[in-house]
């Protein structure tokens, strides 16, 4: 081979190569992206329920825009309280706490 068969030879594989690290780059942003928007959707369906509980703690009804499933735990509590399980669910993504509220009247 001369020189030029060289030269040409190494340029595809520099390309090549260049291709296959931006494909790689491309795939790693999206999957960040996705990842993203999941974390985001699970962290505000923390806040859903975690809005629930204040709500309840403060003798309220929990908002039906939260999108909340309040369920009332068997364990023992403090005299006028108890334990109550919150679930919210955002796009897919769910967010549960446990937490005292004041026993219903």
């Amino acid at each position: 081979m001369n020189r030029r068969g060289f030269f040409f030879a190494d340029a595809l594989v520099g390309l090549f190569l260049l291709s296959a690290v931006a494909g790689m780059l491309v795939t790693t942003q999206v999957a960040f992206e996705r990842f993203d928007r999941r974390l985001a959707n699970q962290r505000l369906a923390l806040r859903h329920a975690e809005q629930a509980i204040i709500a309840l703690q403060a003798d309220r009804a929990p908002s039906e825009e939260l999108h909340a499933t309040v369920s009332p735990l068997p364990d023992a509590a403090p005299t006028g309280l108890r334990w109550v399980r919150v679930i919210a669910v955002e796009q897919g993504q769910r967010g549960e706490l446990i937490g005292l509220t004041k026993e219903a009247r």
